[in-house]
């Protein structure tokens, strides 16, 4: 039977998982890419067919950095990845209110 890799037999969940390889690997901050696969690598991932029996999922992996990022307040990205995160949220803004008033 093929080993499964399950983020509760080596950490507390999810959250324990992420906050720690954004500890470790500061890169990951403001890469939920880099992070996701540096916590497949931390969970004992070697392949991408391993990644399949997986119990971790970068749409999970996204949420918990957005929510330790910005509801925590702990493992902040460089300024300027804040800065570019602050413009593009505030683009699809302006984009959704141009939109509803039909000016697009």
């Amino acid at each position: 039977m093929a080993k499964e890799f399950r983020v509760r037999d080596k950490f507390k969940g999810v959250e324990d998982l992420i906050k720690g390889v954004m500890m470790l690997h500061p890169s990951t901050r403001s890469s939920d890419t880099l992070l996701y696969l540096k916590s497949l690598k931390m969970l004992g991932v070697r392949k991408l067919e391993e990644a399949e029996r997986c119990d971790l999922s970068i749409i999970s992996v996204h949420k918990t950095r957005q929510r330790i990022q910005n509801v925590d307040r702990e493992y902040l990205p460089p300024d300027n990845v804040v800065k570019a995160r602050n413009e593009k949220s505030e683009q699809m803004r302006l984009d959704y209110i141009d939109h509803k008033r039909g000016n697009r």
